[in-house]
């Protein structure tokens, strides 16, 4: 995340074509669809624009591999499937922090499956077509009488290829 912010500092408004090109494109393009891939999974994203913020749908299959930041007691798991709503904010012509509060992941063990509550949060990074980003996830395990556990996933790349109209 940290590398991320100090390349979209680095690169800033005046980085050349592409950054132009993507400063002026949410006015006159609001709709976008993502075709993204992280580690072994794909997904599509759809975000409409509305001045600085953006809003839209996310979707991911495939078993997604990641950093898991908190395991919790289930030991081995694994996403095979996500859906969020996205709410997308631009913090530099360049660069757009987004998040999704609440959603929908399809987890698997060793011996069961099933879908539980998740977010999501990150910060992606936008030269022309092409995004850049990297996200947390967060998954929780409901448990008896009310108890639960959180399974936190940190995705450090996630690339993608823009199209808009």
């Amino acid at each position: 995340v940290r590398a991320l912010l100090l390349l979209a500092l680095v690169l800033g408004p005046g980085a050349g074509g592409l950054v132009a090109q993507e400063a002026a494109a949410p006015a006159s393009r609001p709709n976008e669809v993502t075709v993204t891939a992280e580690p072994l999974a794909g997904g599509i994203q759809y975000l409409h624009g509305f001045g600085s913020f953006r809003l839209g749908l996310g979707l991911t299959a495939g078993p997604a591999y990641g950093v898991v930041l908190r395991r919790g007691e289930f030991g081995r798991l694994r996403e095979w499937a996500t859906a969020y709503p996205v709410l997308g904010v631009r913090v530099a012509p360049n660069l757009e922090a987004a998040l999704s509060p609440i959603g929908a992941a399809l987890l698997g063990g060793d011996d069961f499956g099933a879908v539980y509550p998740s977010a999501q949060g990150g910060v992606v990074l936008g030269l022309g077509s092409v995004r850049v980003g990297s996200w947390i996830r967060v998954v929780r395990i409901a448990g008896g009488e009310g108890t639960g556990i959180y399974r936190v996933v940190w995705t450090p790349v996630r690339l993608g290829y823009a199209m808009r109209w």
